[in-house]
């Protein structure tokens, strides 16, 4: 784990030093953000307690897909357990997306990478402006609500979905 680490973070020093601009991207980067730290610190015993040796910038593809994904999605979306929001999760973004309504996330670290990488190509097709910060506290909370009141669904009421056919055609 040690010597990826220390790949990782010459690749992004050697990035920096050609004068290239780091954003570090992942869906719902707060979490990851909070919590590589404390990984990082068990799997060494607490000798290494960063993964990052240098300053990067910040990209929550969660958020910036919330911010770009058309309205459409908030009518063919699963709803979310409550039942009063509709689903923003990665596996529901990559079904929307990619036409896909039987996809099911592994939720194993490679395939989270490739699914993750594929919505923010989608993202930054429609070229919104990039939520990029260059702190994790300046990370977007409750992202799932931001997507929901951007779609108009403000949770007073239990959504009412039928069948879908296929995600019906969104034209994506």
């Amino acid at each position: 784990m040690l010597a990826v680490r220390a790949e990782y973070n010459r690749q992004i020093a050697e990035m920096q030093q050609a004068g290239h601009r780091v954003i570090c991207a992942a869906y719902n980067s707060a979490f990851d953000f909070k919590y590589l730290p404390e990984t990082v610190s068990t799997l060494t015993g607490g000798k290494v307690t960063r993964w990052l040796d240098h300053r990067v910038e910040l990209l929550d593809i969660w958020d910036f897909w919330g911010e770009s994904v058309p309205q459409h999605f908030g009518t063919v979306a699963n709803p979310s357990a409550s039942g009063r929001f509709v689903s923003t999760s990665a596996e529901e973004a990559y079904r929307y997306e990619f036409v896909n309504a039987a996809f099911v996330e592994r939720h194993i670290a490679w395939s989270d990478v490739e699914i993750e990488s594929d919505i923010l190509v989608k993202a930054l097709s429609r070229k919104k402006k990039m939520p990029v910060v260059k702190s994790p506290k300046e990370l977007a909370g409750a992202v799932w609500k931001k997507i929901n009141t951007r779609l108009g669904i403000d949770g007073n009421a239990q959504l009412v979905r039928g069948v879908k056919p296929e995600l019906e055609a969104v034209g994506a």
